[in-house]
């Protein structure tokens, strides 16, 4: 529903520039451009203990204490090619790669079956990586400088892997799931030669990922180099 609304939201404004026709002065080019950033990932700390509290109570390993951290913090990268058709709009599609986030838990289980109390520890890998299309609604502040802001849909897989360990035993996992959301974003343009740019933008997915992979917000401050044809 969010990644539908999304692909309206920026149909709407692409159809809506492409009225106005040639009523605005065009800056018509083509771009390519590749950044890298930092990004926030807010794993489900509680969904996830929840699920590993599950799985080994299956196994007759019912957890009695526990502690869970998260490391949010990533590296994200993108690449993305670009069309802008009139001065104050522009479309985008490319490769986003939001950076992997991750989660430490350990504490004690009970052995049912030897009636003793064991140590337990759990790993759980979290990222997601796919394809974006975007509209970009531009204001120029001069030559040089544009501010915009950025509205589309991200479309990819949501991706993990789980490993725990209690007493001696050891347990993998790993899975995959589609998720297709909304995406946005506001950012700077600096030209610095007659066909580069600098661009520094804030990117933002809510709710990334599903029921089956656990749902994040994400967040990135991002830079990257464009090129201009």
């Amino acid at each position: 529903m969010k990644f539908k609304a999304a692909l309206i939201a920026a149909s709407a404004i692409a159809a809506s520039a492409l009225v106005a026709g040639t009523a605005v002065a065009g800056d018509n080019s083509f771009y390519v451009g590749a950044g890298v950033g930092v990004s926030q990932i807010s794993l489900p700390k509680s969904d996830i203990t929840n699920g590993i509290a599950f799985t080994f109570d299956q196994v007759d390993f019912p957890l009695e204490t526990w502690s869970a951290k998260t490391d949010d913090s990533a590296i994200m990268w993108s690449a993305f090619v670009g069309y802008r058709f009139l001065k104050y709009f522009a479309v985008e599609a490319g490769y986003l790669d939001t950076g992997s986030a991750s989660y430490t838990g350990r504490g004690t289980a009970f052995d049912i079956v030897n009636d003793v109390e064991v140590p337990a520890t759990a790993t759980f890998d979290w990222k997601a990586t796919g394809g974006q299309a975007s509209v970009l609604g531009i204001w120029p502040i001069d030559d040089n400088w544009d501010v915009f802001g950025r509205v589309g849909g991200f479309f990819g897989d949501v991706s993990g892997d789980a490993h725990a360990m209690v007493d001696t035993g050891v347990g993998k996992s790993h899975f995959s799931e589609s998720s297709n959301e909304f995406l946005y974003g506001i950012g700077v343009d600096g030209r610095f030669l007659e066909n580069w740019a600098a661009r520094f933008e804030w990117l933002a997915i809510s709710d990334l990922g599903n029921s089956s992979t656990g749902e994040a917000d994400w967040n990135a401050f991002q830079f990257a180099l464009l090129y201009r044809f």
